[in-house]
């Protein structure tokens, strides 16, 4: 009986993290560190554990899908200096404010919590020694824009993603402030 509650309970767990719909990421056999041009900034986004392994987790900038996280993995993308919105979005969203300056590198660790129906998320702040540390382990995905092309969870409502934010901020004003306030290398 016992052996049984606890697969029940274990598949309630691997569904309750798990993902489903778009992916629009490949898989590298290289695994690069990013290099910055003088003119634009790069943020990098990492998973650093297994666990939540099949949630897929959405990231944006400015409302536009710009890759995806699923296991142990990270990938990059070019920012225009500047300020941006960076929403990670499953289960619930989490959206941040950042000032990307030209030539400098953004490190985000992309976390992951269960949730009521699939995965949380949620970002911190990671350096570049751990990211260097990490990537040994984890897969490196390159973003494919036309798998993402005309599908609607290439963009999200950036009016509701910020008064989502808002909301968040009225309780966690010291988590956004860690990850809002991020600075480049």
């Amino acid at each position: 009986m016992f052996k049984s509650l606890r697969i029940v309970a274990s598949l309630a767990v691997v569904v309750s993290v798990s993902g489903c719909g778009l992916w629009t990421m490949s898989s590298s056999s290289e695994k690069p560190s990013p290099k910055p041009r003088d003119n634009k900034a790069v943020l990098v986004i990492m998973r650093t554990t297994s666990f939540g392994f099949a949630a897929t987790v959405n990231n944006y900038l400015d409302g536009k899908l710009i890759g995806q996280t699923q296991g142990k993995c990270y990938f990059f993308t070019e920012v225009e200096s500047g300020e941006h919105y960076l929403t990670g979005k499953n289960e619930n969203s989490r959206t941040h404010t950042i000032n990307f300056e030209p030539g400098k590198i953004y490190f985000l660790q992309q976390a992951i919590y269960v949730g009521a129906w699939s995965a949380r998320t949620e970002y911190d702040t990671l350096n570049p020694q751990i990211f260097e540390q990490q990537k040994p382990e984890c897969e490196f995905l390159v973003f494919d824009p036309a798998e993402a092309k005309g599908d609607d969870d290439a963009v999200v409502d950036m009016d509701e993603m910020l008064q989502e934010r808002e909301k968040q901020i009225a309780e966690e004003q010291e988590y956004f402030a860690k990850v809002d306030n991020v600075r480049g290398f």
